[in-house]
């Protein structure tokens, strides 16, 4: 079973790693983060990027 980048990052948080160590570039906590929020925000589809 594959585990996501993201569920890797819940598992360190939940068990009490620091959010501000930093990973790959930026923190725990910046990562997660930025994982929820391109999670939640949907792709744009090539056609809605015309201006009608």
């Amino acid at each position: 079973m594959e585990i996501s980048e993201y569920e890797t990052l819940s598992i360190l948080l939940d068990a009490e790693a620091d959010p501000n160590e930093v990973c790959f570039g930026l923190t725990l906590l910046t990562q997660r983060l930025l994982q929820c929020f391109l999670t939640l925000t949907p792709a744009k589809s090539a056609g809605s990027a015309r201006g009608e």
